[in-house]
C-alpha cells in the first residue's frame, strides 16, 4: 500500500518527531519552546495549527502565542504587498545573518 503523505506532511511529521525527541530530553518541570518564523502569508499560522494539532493528539500541553501583532501591527505589516520573489531571500538572510548586508545581486 503506497503512503499518501505530501511532502509537507512528511515534513511536519519530522518536526513532531524532533519536538517530541527534544521534550523528552528536558526536565519536566521545564518548558520547550518551538518557533516558526516565516515572511507574511508564507503558511505560519496553517503550519502552527497543524503542530499544535498533532502534539496534542499525542498528549502534549501546548500553548500558541502569535507574536506578530506584537511586532508590527496588522495595518503596518500589510500596508504593501511583499513581493516574495524579491524580498524573500533579503529577509531570511536579515534573519540568518542578524544584519540588512544582504544583497542578491552581488555575486
Amino acid at each position: 500500500m503506497r503512503s499518501t503523505a505530501t511532502p509537507l506532511d512528511l515534513s511536519v511529521q519530522a518536526a513532531i518527531g524532533r519536538i517530541a525527541s527534544a521534550r523528552r530530553q528536558i526536565d519536566t518541570r521545564r518548558s520547550t519552546l518551538v518557533g516558526i518564523s516565516g515572511i507574511n502569508g508564507s503558511g505560519k499560522g496553517y503550519l502552527t495549527r497543524d503542530i499544535d494539532r498533532r502534539l496534542r493528539s499525542r498528549g502534549f500541553t501546548v500553548a500558541v502565542i502569535n507574536v506578530d501583532g506584537w511586532l508590527r501591527l496588522p495595518h503596518e505589516r500589510f500596508a504593501q504587498e511583499l513581493h516574495f520573489q524579491r524580498d524573500a531571500p533579503r529577509q531570511a538572510a536579515t534573519q540568518i545573518l542578524g544584519n540588512d548586508d544582504f544583497d542578491p545581486t552581488r555575486g
